[in-house]
Order: C-alpha cells, then sequence, then structure tokens
C-alpha cells in the first residue's frame, strides 16, 4: 500500500476571516429582533463559549467532538442563559454556513499556493 503524508488543517478562524461574518450570522439568527446592539452583544458571548469549549473539548473529552457537534452545545447554553428562543442545531448549522462563505486571508492563500508547489492538496466542502 502507497503511503501518504497528510497536512490537515481546520479552517475555523484559521484561514479565513469568520469575523467577516458575525453580523450575517447574527441576523439569520436574530431575525427581527436584529440590532447591531445585540449582534455585537451576542457575538462577544458567543465567541467566548466557543472559545471555552473548544478548550475543554481539545483538553477534557476522551471522545472527539465535531465542530458542528460543539457550536450546538455552544448555542444551546447561550440561548438557554440568554432567553433566546431559536434552535440550537440550526444557528450551528448557520454558523457553519456562513464560515463557508468567508473569504481567505491574504497571507491564508500564499500558503496555500506554496503548500501545492510541495504537497497535493484538497478542500472539504
Amino acid at each position: 500500500m502507497k503511503e501518504y503524508k497528510i497536512l490537515s488543517l481546520d479552517l475555523f478562524q484559521t484561514l479565513v476571516d469568520v469575523e467577516s461574518r458575525s453580523q450575517h450570522v447574527w441576523k439569520r439568527i436574530l431575525e427581527s429582533d436584529f440590532s447591531e446592539e445585540s449582534w455585537k452583544y451576542y457575538s462577544r458571548l458567543a465567541h467566548q463559549e466557543i472559545i471555552s469549549r473548544f478548550h475543554t473539548s481539545l483538553c477534557c473529552n476522551d471522545q472527539f467532538q465535531t465542530m458542528r457537534e460543539i457550536f450546538q452545545l455552544c448555542f444551546s447554553d447561550l440561548f438557554r442563559k440568554e432567553q433566546v428562543e431559536f434552535c440550537s442545531k440550526s444557528a450551528a448549522d448557520i454558523l457553519i454556513d456562513e464560515h463557508n462563505n468567508a473569504h481567505m486571508y491574504e497571507e491564508s492563500m500564499e500558503f496555500v499556493e506554496k503548500a501545492k508547489e510541495k504537497v497535493h492538496c484538497m478542500s472539504c466542502e
């Protein structure tokens, strides 16, 4: 069997500017309750919750969790605490959808182009 060498990159907030999509995420979640103030408030809380969950998932869980699972747990906790009436699974789907719409940072494209010179690169969409 042929030996493969793989470089796997997690693109969430690594190579793409997901923050540029934050307003879109919250506009879709909050709908008619959306305002600049509410977007910034919930975005900050969600960011804190996601960072905390990622840390917990990496260091404390015996079982792998997908990004979708982590996001769903984050939104579930956030919505319960803040009494937001929205499905946490749908919110996780929205975040991932908007992540896929985010543009890569300029230096990320340079990295990918240089990597392509040395190895086969592919994207999982």
